[in-house]
């Protein structure tokens, strides 16, 4: 559905089957981590075989017939959860289901960064209720719209907007 310049993403996730989704690459997650933690000591993975199983969890979402939120859901949780990474796990959790959602057309500007916020932290602190169906519902939320693809700016400066937001999630 196309207004305003814009085109809704499909509202039924059964019209998403069958998608192949732009997934991140693992040395795209490393670099975009790296990146996040720059001026600090990137000390990169803490569980590589975690971080390989959260890949494969990632996989299964993109092939379980939800939509690319789901994917996004799945991926920034299980980061943020898990805390595969040394530093930077609800930065990197965060950014990288809005590069997902960016690779894959969704405009990531607007978001409620204090429900972003409470989100994460939230994931981060094992608190009851913040599982991958509340991720899964923020972000659709948030996120809803694809991106107007005649105004292009690199991610890392539409990814700026959140920069307050990622400040506080590094504490």
């Amino acid at each position: 559905m196309i207004s305003k310049g814009k085109v809704s993403p499909p509202e039924n996730s059964s019209e998403c089957e069958g998608l192949n989704f732009r997934l991140l690459s693992k040395e795209e997650i490393i670099s975009l981590h790296d990146e996040l933690l720059r001026g600090h000591d990137p000390r990169g993975l803490r569980e590589p075989r975690q971080f390989e199983a959260i890949l494969a969890a990632v996989k299964r979402a993109e092939t379980s017939g939800r939509d690319l939120h789901w994917v996004a859901a799945v991926f920034s949780h299980e980061i943020a959860f898990c805390q595969t990474f040394y530093d930077g796990n609800k930065r990197t959790g965060f950014a990288g289901a809005l590069l997902l959602l960016d690779k894959n057309g969704f405009a990531i500007s607007g978001g409620d960064q204090a429900e972003l916020l409470d989100l994460f932290l939230g994931v981060m602190g094992h608190e009851s209720g913040y599982g991958k169906e509340r991720v899964y519902r923020v972000l659709k939320k948030n996120f809803p719209d694809f991106a107007d693809t005649t105004i292009q700016k690199p991610f890392s400066e539409r990814l700026e907007e959140y920069s307050d937001l990622l400040a506080k999630l590094a504490r």
